[in-house]
């Protein structure tokens, strides 16, 4: 493991988030998990995680060729990209770690119509199930105890946005079901964490272990801010063409609050810089993936958003 952290991730040291959270999940304790974006987060989770789950995995098949692994794991992540993302990292981390011996599968609507008909067969061949709020929940209602009886961990990434995004009736109902499930360790990681969110914790998991690393809900030590002073909307709009116009690395993400005020700012910049880009949820899911890979290899010099890509996104 260290040689793969080091050689494929490029830690030479585990971050203090990693630190402490790797030890506690893998004693399957419930955890808390707030630090800032970009301190390691996705691999405190995955690595004590996929580690348990490959040791059972190993074990059971050891002792009965026929015998299925009852070590899975349920990752949710409130927006299809990041899901898509914690999906690619798992497969990374699979193949170099756990050689492939892990089934990973990414659950959208088509797989769930695909299964309803033969879940058990699924759930069988399936060790980590990764999806948004609304199609885990629509795995776990059609799946039932079948797939729950053998889920050990549940993890709830990005925890503050499912308030933001409109999914915290449906993490509730998630939480309410996996409550009587004693065998299960619940996680919840996220950048900052709200008293909602603590409320609805401490109702369902008292005996959470709280975990924060830095201060409460500051940005990344490494961010540098700046605050500029526009009197009117024209104005921020002037003053962003002027960034554009000085010497500035690029890429640049722009976040914009609402679709409609997303769209006017473009028609009103988009010649203003080469490669400029706007992106939303109404968006169709595929010209979204292809827009964030454009801005990753740098296809993209500006893409203006929504909060969607406002946290966890690499």
């Amino acid at each position: 493991l260290a040689d793969i952290m080091k050689n494929i991730y490029k830690y030479e040291y585990p971050t203090p988030i990693q630190s402490i959270s790797i030890p506690l999940i893998h004693k399957n304790k419930n955890v808390i998990a707030v630090s800032e974006t970009g301190s390691g987060k996705t691999l405190s989770y995955i690595i004590p995680c996929f580690h348990n789950a490959l040791l059972n995995k190993l074990k059971s098949e050891n002792k009965n060729k026929n015998k299925k692994s009852r070590y899975k794991i349920l990752i949710i992540l409130p927006t299809k990209e990041l899901s898509k993302q914690i999906y690619n990292e798992s497969l990374l981390f699979n193949k170099y770690y756990c050689e492939n011996n892990l089934k990973i599968k990414y659950i959208n609507t088509s797989v769930i119509l695909s299964i309803s008909n033969d879940y058990t067969n699924f759930i069988n061949n399936t060790d980590i199930y990764i999806g948004t709020p609304n199609n885990i929940f629509k795995l776990i209602s059609l799946c039932k105890d079948d797939l729950l009886n053998s889920v050990s961990y549940i993890i709830f990434d990005e925890s503050d946005k499912y308030f933001e995004l409109g999914f915290i009736d449906i993490i509730e109902q998630i939480l309410q079901i996996v409550s009587k499930k004693l065998k299960i360790s619940k996680i919840f990681f996220s950048a900052t964490i709200s008293e909602n969110l603590i409320e609805i914790i401490n109702n369902n998991y008292a005996d959470s272990i709280k975990v924060r690393i830095g201060s409460k809900n500051l940005p990344a030590k490494n961010i540098v801010q700046e605050f500029i002073y526009c009197s009117n909307e024209e104005g921020k709009i002037n003053e962003l063409k002027n960034i554009f116009h000085r010497q500035i690395d690029f890429p640049i993400l722009v976040f914009i609050d609402g679709v409609n005020k997303i769209k006017y700012i473009y028609k009103k910049i988009k010649y203003e810089c080469p490669n400029i880009e706007c992106m939303f949820s109404k968006i169709n899911k595929k010209e979204r993936e292809e827009q964030i890979n454009k801005f990753r290899v740098g296809d993209i010099f500006v893409l203006l958003c929504s909060d969607l890509l406002s946290r966890g996104i690499d």
